[in-house]
């Protein structure tokens, strides 16, 4: 089966290469894992759903074919989404391995990760108004 490959892989590459392409290999793997979901693909659907008037931006991520105006030509934000998503798991297995190797801690990484979010938010409701509005 995949599973004694996926071993003798995951044992023998960190001998052969360097930590650093194991780092690409894991961000890659994360990504493509991500892509091939099939939970997005039902997620875009229930999004199809949505009100524009009571979650715009949520419309406009979920939507295949959203028109900013009538004259405008569809835009798909569907595959950015995945895109962006992928790319969130992959920087956090890199994280996680990172974490592993040099055997920190979890607090500088939650940190790293936790007091930008509450900067953008802070920013947003500072420019926008507050994120149930702005959000739906």
């Amino acid at each position: 089966g995949l599973m004694p490959l996926a071993e003798g892989v995951g044992r023998q590459l960190p001998q052969k290469v360097a930590v650093m392409w194991v780092l690409v290999v894991i961000f890659a793997l994360g990504v493509l894992c991500t892509l091939a979901e099939p939970s997005l693909s039902a997620l875009q659907l229930a999004g199809e759903n949505v009100n524009a008037r009571d979650a715009p931006i949520l419309k406009i991520v979920l939507s295949n074919a959203y028109k900013a105006t009538r004259n405008s030509k569809p835009e798909n934000w569907v595959g950015t989404l995945a895109m962006m998503v992928g790319v969130g798991v992959g920087v956090a297995s890199v994280f996680g391995t990172v974490r592993l190797i040099t055997g920190s801690g979890i607090k500088p990484f939650v940190t790293a990760t936790f007091v930008p979010a509450m900067m953008l938010t802070a920013v947003s409701v500072f420019f926008y108004g507050a994120p149930p509005a702005m959000l739906g």
